[in-house]
């Protein structure tokens, strides 16, 4: 639960703050200035792209999507920052969302390091065409935390990027953007590898285990219906405005 509830606690933290101890006007007075909380944008953009970065260079799967989370909260506190209430839902939301996703993403590399002893994204991608639902699972939870529309982490940064332009926060739709570019570039080797793999090989594999399977199918039922049901979460939310 790593990407759920260890690395989010400091997400809550924080909007718990901003929210409700200093207050968004507070909040959004120092983020305005650069020298008192304005330069925090620069580092979280610098920080998620250069994340990115070494979660694409990096060969060791569980490494990759680890560089990955770092990414995703530097755009969460970017968010936080700009202190209006549309930000606000949207780091919320990408909160979920991302959680939901990456744990998936986690498990599915838990599949392949636990069940098959597979660690780097070279070998993922030789055994990827033989477990072809999985890297489905993968496959959607990879677009959603990109911010493919209609995904549920889409939600999320849709209401990022409007903030950020409404606020002039130009720099930070630069940084998401090209994070999220860079994503795409770690996160499609295996998906290609598991669907347009031309030399797939009939080969036998240790059967994962039940509890593993389950996990993931959970997971991924839970950001589907995220999707479904994103007006009610936002208005579930919305009863915590101040």
């Amino acid at each position: 639960m790593h990407s759920v509830s260890a690395v989010k606690s400091g997400s809550f933290i924080i909007i718990k703050i901003a929210v409700y101890i200093y207050s968004l006007n507070y909040t959004k007075f120092l983020s305005e200035n650069f020298f008192y909380c304005g330069w925090i944008f620069y580092l979280c953009g610098i920080t998620a792209v250069y994340s990115a970065y070494r979660a694409y260079k990096t060969t060791k799967l569980k490494s990759r999507f680890a560089y990955s989370t770092i990414s995703q909260l530097s755009y969460i506190l970017s968010s936080i920052f700009i202190a209006n209430k549309l930000a606000i839902m949207g780091a919320v939301l990408h909160i979920i969302s991302h959680s939901l996703c990456k744990i998936t993403l986690f498990f599915i590399a838990g599949i392949f390091s636990s069940v098959y002893g597979v660690h780097s994204t070279k070998d993922a991608t030789k055994l990827a065409p033989h477990l072809k639902f999985w890297i489905a699972c993968l496959a959607f939870c990879g677009a959603s935390i990109i911010g493919i529309p209609y995904l549920p982490g889409s939600f999320g940064k849709d209401l990022m990027i409007i903030s950020e332009m409404q606020t002039h926060h130009y720099s930070s739709v630069i940084f998401l953007i090209c994070g999220s570019l860079i994503n795409i570039l770690y996160i499609f080797p295996i998906i290609k590898a598991g669907f347009f793999s031309k030399k797939i090989s009939r080969k036998s594999l240790i059967k994962i285990p039940l509890t593993m399977r389950l996990a993931i199918i959970i997971a991924v039922s839970l950001a589907i219906g995220m999707s479904y049901f994103i007006n009610d979460l936002i208005n579930f939310f919305k009863i915590y405005e101040v």
